[in-house]
């Protein structure tokens, strides 16, 4: 049921006593969560959680929430006739791969074995009746592929496809189709290695660790790059998309990472004293025992030094030891600011032995308190369902100091783009909260009033025949060429008046039409394992109990309307992603929360102000806050548009740009592209004048102009920062001006954004606070005075060609 309202403005009030801006938030998920296992794989059967990989040992650890990681059990024993009488045991698990298909559990992994009697890294494939095991290898006499990181992925037709890394151009990314039965259906197929001169290629020629996703009918692989050594600090998290399982190449990778070391918004925030304290350039060598720096600046925060060692280096500054215990990490160490002289400083390094090393240093002027390890080598990508059926979450491995440990982010989608929540630690700022948990879990609906917008998760046990679900009218069986002996997993999503089915991750049941007013859910079967949540998940044409509102395949089209959708509650998310083909005007958003015309919260995209407008109304009262969306983020050349003397810095969408910042490190020294060919004792190349080096424009249409800039301070000595008249465009395009000038001169730049026409919105109440998100950026908190259920719905003046393209919404639970 929908209730429309068409007028809900009040006259505004001055204090602004319940809203608060960039409010303090609630920290819940602290990472890591299980410590001392490396390489892993995850899955999700009947509402727990089994992983396993690197130091596990053939044994799987058992969760029911992704956090806590209580319980151990032992599937398997490696005992094949090509390892036998060699070092490769059960230490020699590694990146764990699981998956249920053909009434069967499938366990893949690599041995990786390096050893003075023998090389045998390959990947092997074990299977069992029961998740709890035991696995038993399917063939002993031979290996299942070659070499590393094995994903299996099943299509939503059923096709399976293995993913894999074999030893080619470097560490490269390989897939092969195959039959139900895990036999392969033909040749492998190279998806791609890593790409020289990005951030792929930071050390080593590495990419491996594939993991394959489908979502709103794209495919999403993640994967990692550069080596996985801490002593390195450059392994990272990036994402491919394609339209196919075997279409995955250099076009469709994300730019940019998605996850990497939360060194890199240190280096990024922050000015290096050591570095920069002079306002100039100076280069450190690490392996120098005296280290000498000059600061001609005065200090606005706190000092902070970053210290990377390994083996054992005991550092002093102007003669006072920071870290007396001299162990090997990588942390962050709070610097009494008395220690730092203006004028001459001096570093000295006192090393234990010959394996001794200085990886990394730095001393920030930091105005956020900020201690502790740090968290570096993000890889080995799993992603789930999270526990509510509905959220995504990432579970990989990270390094805190020397230690690989497992930790979990939190999955967006943003502008059909997948964003990482993360890396976080118990020092990350903002809200991360725990995975959600399901409104109801059991084995029936007994008891349950359902809405008429829900996920149902259901595992029939084995030997249950009659396996079938009638909602809405439509009744939905077990295909034919499913067996009726092995156990099933159903995810079923009702949205209003459309049902969607999948077995076993086969699409049974396609956005089909069901009758809207009969809330009646019934299952025939013996099930193992259910669970249910109220939400909806829409995109496309596939939008379903908005009242008076139609869609297209751009999603659904918003003209002058105030609707609500959804039974109101006191803890939820809800995420839009709005496309505005007229970007000069329009005012649209959601309501955060709707208890009636006079109670409400309402967040609104105004593109003519280029800003957030909060509102919370009680008693008809209203208090408003404005923010402006204009923000700086990193931007990465689209390496489709890019080469040596040409570089294309892409948007997602139309977007309103007034300046640009160039670091004034060039390209082959910058560590984000470094070039591998490059002697490490070269002399690094600092442009006081980089803007002098390119030519600048903008994609105007079809057309490209040219950008008339001037240059402004960037308060940062190691970025030159240029602006120009705001233009609207897709692209920016930088050529370098001199036709002799073969180097690269830029690769990873910074953007200023003033507005752009795809916004994501996003709202996470939590009881009687509300989280406010524009971009994965959270913006503001409510704070409400009552706990008191609500709805959610969107709306818009009308005055903009505006669509919802996509569209999440589900309740919340908290962890129990």
């Amino acid at each position: 049921m929908t209730t429309t309202y068409a007028r809900l403005s009040r006259a505004s009030a001055s204090v602004l006593a319940s809203l608060c801006i960039t409010g303090l938030c609630a920290q819940n998920l602290s990472n890591p969560v299980l410590e001392g296992i490396a390489d892993a794989g995850v899955m999700k059967y009947a509402g727990k959680y089994y992983l396993g990989g690197v130091s596990t040992y053939g044994d799987f650890f058992v969760s029911d929430n992704l956090t806590e990681w209580n319980r151990r059990i032992h599937v398997f024993d490696l005992d094949n006739d090509w390892t036998r009488g060699t070092g490769a045991r059960n230490n020699q698990v590694h990146a764990d791969d699981i998956t249920y298909s053909g009434g069967l559990f499938h366990l893949l992994f690599s041995v990786n074995y390096w050893g003075d009697d023998r090389h045998i890294v390959h990947i092997t494939h074990a299977t069992s009746p029961s998740i709890s095991g035991p696995f038993e290898e399917v063939r002993k006499d031979q290996w299942f592929e070659n070499r590393i990181d094995p994903q299996v992925f099943c299509d939503e037709d059923g096709r399976l496809y293995l993913y894999m890394v074999k030893f080619t151009d470097g560490n490269t990314i390989w897939a092969r189709p195959m039959n139900s039965d895990f036999s392969f259906a033909g040749d492998a197929v190279q998806q791609f290695s890593s790409q020289p001169g990005t951030w792929e290629t930071m050390d080593n020629r590495v990419a491996e660790g594939p993991f394959v996703i489908k979502y709103r009918g794209r495919y999403y692989m993640m994967y990692n790059a550069n080596h996985t050594a801490p002593e390195y600090g450059n392994y990272r998290l990036g994402v491919c998309e394609a339209a196919s399982p075997m279409a995955f190449g250099p076009g469709g990778k994300y730019p940019w990472s998605v996850v990497g070391p939360d060194t890199e918004a240190l280096d990024d925030d922050n000015i290096d004293l050591i570095v920069y304290g002079a306002d100039t350039f100076r280069p450190v060598s690490l392996d120098a025992d005296t280290i000498r720096f000059r600061i001609d600046r005065d200090l606005n925060g706190r000092p902070y030094m970053k210290l990377a060692q390994r083996g054992g280096c005991e550092v002093a500054l102007n003669g006072h030891t920071v870290n007396p215990d001299s162990k090997s990490d990588y942390r962050l160490i709070p610097i009494d600011r008395r220690l730092i002289r203006k004028g001459e400083n001096v570093i000295t390094v006192r090393r234990k032995g010959n394996s001794s090393r200085l990886v990394g240093l730095a001393i920030y002027d930091m105005t956020d308190d900020r201690a502790g390890d740090l968290m570096l080598t993000p890889g080995q990508p799993s992603i789930v369902r999270g526990p509510n059926g509905w959220e995504w979450w990432l579970v990989y491995m990270a390094n805190k100091a020397w230690k690989r440990n497992q930790h979990i982010d939190r999955i967006h989608f943003t502008g059909g783009r997948l964003y990482v929540d993360g890396i976080t630690s118990p020092y990350s700022k903002g809200f991360h909260p725990v995975p959600a948990m399901p409104r109801h879990s059991g084995k029936s609906l007994d008891g349950v009033t359902v809405s008429d917008a829900y996920l149902l998760e259901v595992t029939f046990a084995a030997h249950s025949p009659a396996q079938s679900v009638s909602i809405g009218g439509k009744s939905v069986s077990l295909p034919p060429q499913m067996s009726r002996e092995a156990a099933h997993v159903w995810r079923i999503e009702r949205n209003h008046g459309m049902l969607t089915v999948w077995i076993d991750n086969v699409l049974v049941c396609d956005h089909e039409h069901i009758d809207k007013d009969n809330r009646a859910a019934d299952i025939s079967g013996n099930v193992e394992y259910l669970s249910y949540n109220e939400g909806y998940d829409e995109y496309a044409r596939h939008f379903s109990g908005w009242d008076g509102l139609k869609a297209d395949d751009g999603g659904l089209i918003l003209g002058r309307s105030d609707v609500m959708k959804g039974d109101a509650a006191t803890s939820y998310e809800l995420s839009v992603q709005f496309d505005n083909a007229t970007p000069d005007r329009g005012r649209y958003g959601l309501y955060a929360a709707l208890q009636d015309a006079d109670n409400y919260v309402r967040v609104t995209i105004d593109a003519a102000r280029r800003s957030l407008i909060t509102e919370h109304c009680v008693k008809g009262r209203t208090t408003t806050s404005e923010t402006p969306l204009s923000h700086t983020a990193v931007h990465y050349p689209d390496i489709k548009y890019t080469d040596s003397f040409e570089k294309q810095y892409r948007f997602d969408s139309d977007t309103y740009v007034s300046s640009i910042l160039l670091p004034r490190l060039d390209a082959d020294n910058d560590p984000y592209a470094r070039s591998l060919s490059l002697d490490e004792h070269a002399q690094r190349k600092f442009r006081d004048d980089m803007a002098s080096l390119m030519d600048f424009s903008w994609l105007d249409g079809d057309t490209w102009r040219k950008i008339e800039y001037k240059t402004v301070g960037s308060g940062h000595p190691g970025w030159q920062k240029i602006t120009f008249p705001t233009v609207r465009t897709r692209a920016l395009r930088m050529i370098n001006s001199n036709p002799h000038d073969n180097n690269r001169n830029i690769y990873r730049i910074k953007t200023c954004r003033d507005f752009a026409a795809t916004c994501q919105l996003r709202v996470d109440r939590r009881g009687k606070t509300i989280h406010i998100f524009a971009d994965n950026r959270e913006l503001a908190t409510v704070s409400l005075k009552k706990n008191v259920p609500a709805r959610t719905g969107l709306h818009s003046d009308g005055a903009a060609d505006l669509r919802a393209a996509n569209v999440l919404y589900y309740v919340v639970s908290e962890a129990r």
